[in-house]
């Protein structure tokens, strides 16, 4: 999945849970986090999506948010 290849992520998994689309993500362990975590998104969770000009005309960038709870 082109969407996750540039997180900084351990691995990632998807399948369906009681025919809901999931995604398990496994961030890995950094300076300022130093366990991993787990997160699972699903179809519909909510989502804060910031969108910003970029340099260029008529580009722009975005930044999601994904509200979840964390488990570890």
């Amino acid at each position: 999945m082109a969407c996750v290849q540039r997180l900084e992520l351990e691995s990632f998994s998807h399948e369906k849970v009681q025919m809901k689309p999931t995604m398990t993500l496994v961030w890995a362990a950094t300076a300022t986090h130093p366990q991993t975590v787990t997160q699972t998104v699903t179809l519909f969770t909510p989502v804060i999506c910031r969108l910003a000009a970029a340099d260029e005309p008529m580009k722009w960038t975005v930044r999601i948010t994904v509200m979840l709870t964390i488990s570890h």
